[in-house]
């Protein structure tokens, strides 16, 4: 059954939550060729391309048609570049499925998903996202920072 996305998208303090659509493609491409986001989320392709990028879109897109899963893009409200593209620049991604599904981690038990993903939000303090308007997801992120492996490697 497809999910529905909320009309209109999550906001708070100037943070929206958005669906992910083609013109994400730039800023995800810049992004994840980073090669501090490869060092830390060791799945995603080195070197990332616009192909990559792409298949993500397609991935967000294919959840919500399915309702397998709600991706977001983490973004400042109006982020439409200053350029004139039409292009958007997001800060992050995020997969919200905690509050209505039950589970502790977002696969269900604690795996990749979650270590993949908890790096990436850890930074939204730094970037003046408040998680407190987010409950589900500052509890989500506290479990996974508490656990013996997360420790290990973020300390």
């Amino acid at each position: 059954m497809p999910l529905v996305p909320p009309d209109p998208p999550l906001s708070a303090d100037g943070i929206v939550l958005r669906l992910v659509d083609d013109s994400d493609v730039g800023w995800i491409t810049q992004a994840c060729a980073d090669p501090e986001i490869t060092r830390y989320i060791p799945f995603i392709p080195d070197p990332y391309t616009e192909a990559d990028a792409r298949a993500f879109v397609r991935y967000a897109q294919e959840g919500w048609a399915s309702g397998s899963h709600a991706p977001f893009v983490i973004a400042e409200a109006g982020d439409h570049a200053a350029d004139g593209t039409g292009d958007r620049a997001g800060i992050g991604a995020i997969e919200l499925h905690l509050k209505t599904s039950g589970r502790e981690y977002l696969g269900g038990p604690f795996g990749i998903a979650d270590l993949s993903i908890a790096p990436s939000l850890g930074f939204a303090p730094m970037l003046g996202v408040k998680l407190d308007a987010y409950p589900a997801i500052a509890a989500w992120l506290a479990r996974v920072q508490a656990r013996p492996s997360w420790k290990k490697i973020y300390g």
